[in-house]
Order: structure tokens, then C-alpha cells, then sequence
């Protein structure tokens, strides 16, 4: 049975690993097309500022859970603690992180303020992200099905709504509403393990 579980995990990261490989190999010469280089250099310019503030947000936790979550996967009312722990002082870091960037990056940016508001969203998706709490509980079927879902739909989305330099807007939101509608989706399938404590 255990033999299984492991062989059915294997196939799930398998799965999505092919997934993740295969998807920006059709994305990116489309998107590289359709977009300016400019615009796609300007994309990651604001990826980049919003990850670092992203790095602050995360500190661990997504680690630190799954370990936790994993060693004591017997104990729901541990792993139940641990989760509401962890997702407490994430949203609290991702309240101060989104303050700090929209202060950095929205209001005293002299760059594009829209795209730098677009890229709040990757803040507040590190910040609801508990798929750390499906990897501990070794549920690697929700966690592969969902990106692999998700990364369909982007791909769909962005061929048929991006289709000049002036969807460029479209083209950030898709991307990041994108992960934040991933972590949102995930949630439902944890509430079923853990109970509120």
C-alpha cells in the first residue's frame, strides 16, 4: 500500500514537472512575438521588485510547515495548530510587505504604476499559498492537478486575450491572477484535513 502511495506521488511530480517544462516552451516564443522586448523586460523588472518583497514574506514558513506537517502527520490537532500558526504570521507579513511595496513601488514609483499594482497580486499569492501543508501531508495529486490546471488555463487565456503590445496589462494580470486563483482553489482540499483550532 505504502509502495503505491509512493508510486502515485512519483507519477503526480512526474506529471507536472513535464507540465511546467512543456508549458514555457510554448509561451514564451508566442509572448516574445506578440509583446515588444521592451515590455517583456519590463514585465520582469516588476516580477523582480515584488519578489524580493516576496522573499521577505515567505522567511521559511513554506519549509519550515512542510517539515512539521510531515513528522507528525498523525497528529491532526498538531499539524492543525501548525497551519493556522503559519498561514496567521504569513498573512500578517503579507500585509506589511504589500504596504511597504505599494508605498515603494505604487505611490513614490515614477515607473508604471499600473504594472507595479498589477504585481501586488505575487505578493498576496506567497501570502494564502498552503500547499506546503498538501506536500507535508504527502497529497501531491492536489498540488500537481492544480498547476497543471492552471498553467493550461494561461496558456489558453493568454493565445486568445494577448494579441498586441496594447494587452500588455492583460497579459501581467493573467499572470499573476493566475496564482492567486491557484492558491485560492487548494484551500477548500486543506480545510477537509485540518480543523480549526
Amino acid at each position: 500500500m505504502q509502495e503505491k502511495k509512493i508510486s502515485i506521488n512519483i507519477f503526480y511530480n512526474i506529471l507536472n514537472q513535464i507540465v511546467s517544462f512543456i508549458v514555457p516552451l510554448i509561451l514564451s516564443p508566442y509572448v516574445a512575438r506578440v509583446l515588444s522586448a521592451e515590455l517583456v523586460g519590463d514585465y520582469s523588472y516588476a516580477l523582480a521588485n515584488s519578489s524580493y518583497f516576496v522573499l521577505i514574506e515567505a522567511l521559511g514558513f513554506s519549509l519550515y510547515g512542510m517539515l512539521q506537517v510531515s513528522a507528525n502527520r498523525g497528529d491532526k490537532n498538531y499539524i492543525s495548530t501548525i497551519f493556522k500558526e503559519i498561514m496567521i504570521a504569513k498573512i500578517f507579513l503579507m500585509v506589511i510587505c504589500i504596504i511597504a511595496y505599494t508605498i515603494s513601488f505604487v505611490w513614490l514609483s515614477s515607473d508604471n504604476k499600473i504594472l507595479c499594482a498589477i504585481m501586488i497580486l505575487n505578493i498576496i499569492s506567497t501570502g494564502i499559498d498552503s500547499t506546503w501543508f498538501l506536500t507535508g501531508m504527502e497529497n501531491f495529486k492536489a498540488t500537481a492537478l492544480r498547476n497543471i490546471a492552471v498553467r493550461l488555463v494561461n496558456v489558453f487565456l493568454i493565445i486568445f486575450l494577448v494579441k498586441s503590445e496594447k494587452d500588455f496589462l492583460i497579459y501581467a494580470v493573467i499572470m499573476q491572477a493566475s496564482n492567486v486563483i491557484s492558491y485560492i482553489v487548494v484551500l477548500p482540499i486543506v480545510k477537509k484535513i485540518y480543523y480549526f483550532i
